[in-house]
């Protein structure tokens, strides 16, 4: 079963939380001439098993941080274009390598398909 594996559940949520890191990465950028505007960050990672059930199915752990101790400007934003630009360009490139693995799921199934007799 595809859609009930936990490899699948965790693509899924992976992506869901690829999607947020982007827009808190384009909320930092949108916010870089905002005068004491922190920065944020958002990191997730895999749930282990035995926690699997008391988080509700939830596989991936995601959590929002603001950088308050780092001053990158006299009017007190701390937003890097430069770590930004990088980040943003970072979790793309991990999007598509996880899009490309979900299609090549999709791919196989459908090979199966293709092979079973008519």
């Amino acid at each position: 079963m595809l859609f009930g594996s936990r490899e699948f559940k965790i693509m899924e949520q992976s992506a869901d939380a690829l999607w947020k890191k982007q827009k808190v990465i384009n909320q930092n950028i949108a916010n870089y001439d905002t005068p004491n505007y922190k920065a944020k960050t958002l990191t997730f990672s895999e749930v282990l098993q035995g926690q699997q059930n008391s988080n509700n199915g939830k596989l991936i752990d995601v959590a929002v941080t603001t950088d308050e101790t780092s001053t990158v400007r006299p009017d007190g934003n701390n937003v890097n274009m430069v770590k930004e630009n990088l980040e943003l360009y970072k979790t793309y490139m991990q999007s598509a390598y996880l899009y490309d693995k979900i299609n090549g799921k999709f791919t196989s199934i459908r090979n199966v398909f293709n092979q079973m007799p008519k």
